[in-house]
């Protein structure tokens, strides 16, 4: 079993967490416990097998980390981590947001690239600037921002911004992306 993602629901703070693998033995389902940080949060509102999905309130959460499910049926026990961080809103705290990681670095045309930072979706990022082209952000969480590169991209290093609803006209980031030929085929 892993996590593939999560989304927050940030009107009623209801996470979705969205699991590959889920248990399908036939085996009873005897418990399903959610925890961020290790510690636990209220028991989930829905859990569905046929959808890969566990929904739980996420308003109890006392601070950032990883989300970490745990499924016991009568026959065994099934553990997954988020790769990615829950984030804890602070009312107090800055809501800019702030990318800290891109990869790839280095991609063709075609390529998806993921930003990951805090406090994206609720800034609504519209698009991503590569050296001054705006791009469109068609997937964007509270965690990540996912982009194509575009077809017609031409060689060469590229400075990356984010646009947004509620962020102005442009923010910088320091990363940079080293966009490459694509393969003849």
């Amino acid at each position: 079993m892993e996590i593939s993602g999560f989304d927050v629901n940030p009107d009623n703070h209801m996470i979705t967490i969205h699991l590959t693998d889920m248990p399908r033995t036939g085996a009873r389902t005897t418990n399903t416990s959610v925890s961020i940080a290790g510690s636990p949060l209220d028991a989930p509102e829905e859990v569905s097998g046929a959808r890969g999905t566990v929904v739980v309130f996420g308003g109890s959460a006392k601070q950032s980390g990883n989300i970490t499910v745990t499924i016991t049926t009568d026959e065994d026990t099934f553990v997954a981590t988020s790769a990615e961080e829950y984030q804890v809103e602070d009312p107090h705290e800055d809501k800019d947001p702030v990318i800290l990681s891109v990869s790839p670095t280095e991609a063709k045309p075609g390529d998806e690239i993921t930003m990951r930072g805090r406090n994206l979706a609720g800034n609504a990022i519209v698009a991503v600037v590569l050296g001054g082209r705006s791009i469109n952000a068609p997937r964007t969480t509270p965690t990540a921002v996912y982009f194509k590169i575009p077809n017609d991209m031409f060689p060469g290093p590229y400075s990356i911004a984010i646009t947004g609803r509620n962020i102005g006209v442009r923010k910088p980031t320091r990363f940079r992306i080293m966009v490459v030929p694509k393969e003849a085929g």
